[in-house]
C-alpha cells in the first residue's frame, strides 16, 4: 500500500502537468472596426468590415498561453473624397495570461500580407486599384482582453495599432478594433 501511494505522489505532478498542457484550436470570427491614422487622416471614419480564421493556443505554463492565429480581414477606412476596401491575412501571434476564471489578457505583433485594395471614388470618377502604391506587408501591436467559458465558447475584444506605414507616400497606418467569437476544441 506504502509503495502504491510513493508511486501515485510521484506521478500526480506528471498528470496535473499534463491536463494544463492540452493544447487547444478552433474557428473565430468577428467584426472589424477600422481607420487610417497619422499624417493625411483627418476626416477619415471607421469602417465596418469582418473577419475569420483560426488559432491554435499552446500553454507554456500554467496561466501563459502561447496563440498564433491565421485571418482574413476585411479593413479600409471612409475618407473625404474616397472609400478605401483593404483585404488581408493577418498573423498575429499573441502573448496570453488566462486566469482559471476563465478572462484573459493578450497582446503580441502581427504581420498583414495585402491581398487587394480598392479606392472608390465618391464623386463619380472611376474606382482605382491602389495595390501598386501600398505596401504588401504590415505590421501592428495587437492587445485585448475576453473570456473562454469552460464550455469552450469564447469571445474577445481586440485593438490593432499599426507600427508600419500604408506604404502609399505618406504617414498614415491602419488601426482597427476587433470584437468576435471563437470555440476552442
Amino acid at each position: 500500500m506504502k509503495k502504491v501511494m510513493i508511486l501515485a505522489a510521484l506521478l500526480a505532478p506528471a498528470c496535473i502537468i499534463k491536463a494544463q498542457t492540452k493544447i487547444q484550436y478552433g474557428p473565430k470570427a468577428g467584426v472589424n472596426f477600422s481607420v487610417w491614422t497619422g499624417e493625411g487622416s483627418q476626416g477619415a471614419k471607421f469602417k465596418t468590415g469582418f473577419y475569420a480564421g483560426g488559432f491554435v493556443a499552446v500553454p507554456v505554463s500554467k496561466y501563459f498561453i502561447i496563440r498564433p492565429e491565421l485571418m482574413y480581414s476585411e479593413e479600409g477606412t471612409d475618407h473625404i473624397a474616397m472609400k478605401y476596401e483593404d483585404k488581408y491575412i493577418r498573423l498575429p501571434l499573441l502573448a496570453q495570461y488566462r486566469h482559471p476564471s476563465g478572462f484573459f489578457l493578450e497582446a503580441g505583433p502581427q504581420l498583414g500580407w495585402l491581398l487587394s485594395t480598392w479606392a472608390y471614388q465618391k464623386n463619380g470618377e472611376p474606382d482605382i486599384n491602389a495595390k501598386d502604391v501600398r505596401s504588401q506587408l504590415e505590421t501592428h501591436l495587437a492587445f485585448g482582453f475576453g473570456w473562454q467559458l469552460k464550455a469552450g465558447i469564447g469571445f474577445n475584444l481586440r485593438y490593432n495599432a499599426g507600427i508600419s506605414g500604408l506604404g502609399d507616400g505618406t504617414g498614415l497606418k491602419s488601426a482597427n478594433i476587433g470584437i468576435g467569437a471563437y470555440y476552442a476544441f
